[in-house]
């Protein structure tokens, strides 16, 4: 299981664990947990002592990797908008399995190179989120960003209102030249 006591960076960055940059630049927090099979027991008892640090190193490069190629919304929910999107919350479900594909093709090199653990990863139960100083600024700029949707959609109904209210005078004006001309 790979955890952080807490949901904050430290300046130490040997106590951040857990902490991933996503391809866009956004810091996710990742708490998982691997679950795994014992498929070659021989090399499983040589490796015993060493099988969870391995795994957990493994999952850490794995988990680096896999994120990095990943934006924020297809790592986590992050904006409601783009929650309810089936191909974003495929994404999400594809992460999971992206990230069992790649320990396992690990492992399998670690067997490959003759250090094998004798395990192989069957599930990996992932808790992503954005930590919490970051979180209340995400928040805010979501609530800007809304107010600024809304501010822009009453300029836009109020310059269309301006827009027909000129149409109209222009229309008023021309009948009345018109009218004037031809007395």
């Amino acid at each position: 299981q790979m955890t952080g006591e807490a949901n904050s960076l430290s300046r130490d960055p040997r106590r951040n664990a857990g902490f991933l940059l996503t391809g866009d630049s956004n810091l996710v927090h990742l708490d998982a947990q691997l679950f795994y099979q014992v498929d070659d027991p021989v090399a499983y008892m040589v490796a015993t002592a060493h099988v969870q640090p391995a795994l957990q190193r493994l999952f850490i490069a794995s988990a680096i990797a896999t994120i990095g190629r990943r934006d924020l919304d297809s790592t986590l929910v992050a904006r409601p908008e783009m929650a309810a999107r089936a191909s974003e919350a495929a994404s999400r479900e594809r992460l999971r399995a992206d990230l069992v594909a790649a320990v396992n093709h690990r492992l399998a090199a670690l067997t490959t190179a003759g250090a094998g653990l004798g395990v192989h990863v069957s599930r990996v139960d992932l808790v992503p989120q954005i930590p919490g100083g970051a979180k209340s600024a995400f928040d805010n700029v979501l609530v800007v960003s809304q107010n600024a949707q809304t501010a822009i959609a009453n300029a836009q109904t109020t310059a269309q209102q301006i827009a027909s209210d000129a149409a109209s005078k222009k229309n008023k004006i021309t009948t009345g030249a018109a009218a004037t001309a031809q007395e």
